[in-house]
């Protein structure tokens, strides 16, 4: 469900969605332990948008999350994030920020701990928009920290999720807007895009909810990858 307003003075729009879902439902079974159903709780908000202007803000609780090795229930996941973006002539630029915590149940384990953890993130870029030539070309970086938690299942990186990542990841990128678009649609968008990215990892299990996120340095022996390198081509379109 969701709410849209407008501020006062023309500032500019805002909407404000909340939702919610069941993950897993243990239903009316008694062959086994009972166990919780998992549920999911959030907020979306777009706080203020105007033009290029947007400032966002989001918040969620993921309960009674499963292991899916155990098949135990090992606690909580509140997650929550914020992103400003805005235009100056041809240059874009955003900042965005996030903040994770677990929640274990008794005896539990999240993150390897059957203690809460803090984890946080940062993310900024930058893109410049030559449009005579049809072309954009943008840097960004982003940080997670030891006990980040991206929860980004569902990416589409093709190697792996960079905003989950636990340690730093820079990726400079260029986009070339093809002139077809508007032959399938007024609403159409197609482009190319060629990019490099480089992972560099200070803590193992990326996108891990359950294992320990040990120092890749104080464990030589682990078969963790350290640092990679990605180049990329696709050709995509919205319409």
């Amino acid at each position: 469900m969701g709410y849209a307003y407008k501020w006062a003075g023309d500032i500019g729009d805002g909407r404000l969605r909340v939702c919610y879902g069941r993950g897993f439902e243990d239903g009316l079974q008694t062959d086994h332990e009972p166990m919780d159903d998992m549920d999911f709780v959030g907020m979306s908000w777009d706080i203020l948008q105007k033009g290029d202007r947007f400032l966002y803000a989001q918040s969620f609780l993921a309960a009674n999350i499963l292991n899916p090795l155990t098949f135990q229930q090992g606690g909580n996941i509140q997650h929550s994030g914020a992103t400003y973006m805005d235009k100056i002539a041809g240059l874009n630029y955003f900042v965005a920020g996030g903040w994770s915590r677990t929640d274990p149940n008794s005896n539990q384990l999240l993150l390897g701990s059957t203690d809460s953890e803090d984890g946080y993130h940062a993310h900024v870029g930058l893109r410049y928009d030559i449009d005579p030539a049809g072309l954009k070309l943008g840097a960004e970086w982003n940080y997670g920290s030891k006990n980040w938690i991206g929860m980004t299942p569902g990416h589409d990186d093709l190697y792996e999720s960079k905003i989950a990542a636990r340690g730093n990841v820079y990726e400079v990128y260029g986009i070339y807007d093809l002139p077809m678009g508007e032959a399938i649609s007024k609403y159409a968008d197609t482009f190319m895009r060629l990019g490099y990215q480089r992972y560099e990892y200070d803590y193992h299990g990326s996108n891990d909810y359950f294992d320990n996120p040990y120092n890749l340095d104080d464990n030589e022996n682990s078969f963790d990858i350290r640092k990679a390198n990605q180049i990329y081509l696709t050709l995509e379109a919205t319409f």
